[in-house]
């Protein structure tokens, strides 16, 4: 939406009030002025409230259903469930906050996984699959390949994330000691 980027700031004082609820970071201590790379690195809590009070209610739901949080993923495996967005029906501002921090709403591991995965595809959220040819002797191979489902975000702002999420595995996670020496590696910590 362009509302924020890795540079733009807020005040971290470690504790938000919200509809008569306190939202605390991890270690229930404020960072002071801190960019939205410190809210990943340092897995903020009030951080995550203030992207999503930027967002906005409508912008923040319409994002984690397009990412496919709370519906089914289609996989070819029986007895797929979906996880839980209803906490995203309230109008009070304390469950947006709570759900940009990953509180009160739940996800699958696999919906996870998927909505995660389009940060490495440029954006686009993809039809997972377990196998990639199905071998039939005497007819014709089924074969599986990868479907675009939707573009949740602009390339740039997937690239943008990514970049960010790198520097949250190399410099951040243990004082930048896991740091690949070949390749580098997105991370969230959490």
């Amino acid at each position: 939406e362009g509302i924020i980027t890795p540079e733009t700031t807020y005040f971290d004082k470690g504790l938000l009030e919200l509809d008569g609820h306190t939202i605390k970071n991890f270690d229930e201590k404020g960072r002071g002025e801190t960019t939205m790379q410190g809210v990943l690195s340092e897995s903020l809590n009030t951080g995550a409230a203030f992207v999503a009070g930027k967002l906005g209610k409508d912008n923040m739901r319409k994002y984690l259903t397009s990412y496919g949080l709370g519906e089914k993923t289609g996989i070819t495996l029986p007895g797929e469930v979906f996880g839980n967005l209803k906490n995203l029906n309230s109008r009070r501002e304390v469950e947006y906050a709570t759900a940009a921090f990953g509180q009160g709403v739940s996800a699958t591991p696999l919906e996870f996984a998927r909505a995660a995965g389009a940060l490495a595809n440029g954006g686009k959220i993809m039809e997972p699959y377990i196998v990639e040819r199905v071998i039939r002797p005497g007819r014709e191979d089924v074969v599986f390949e990868p479907k675009i489902v939707r573009q949740v975000l602009k390339p740039e702002t997937s690239q943008t994330i990514s970049r960010m999420m790198v520097k949250v595995a190399d410099d951040a996670l243990l004082g930048g000691t896991v740091k690949f020496k070949h390749w580098t590696s997105a991370a969230k910590t959490g």
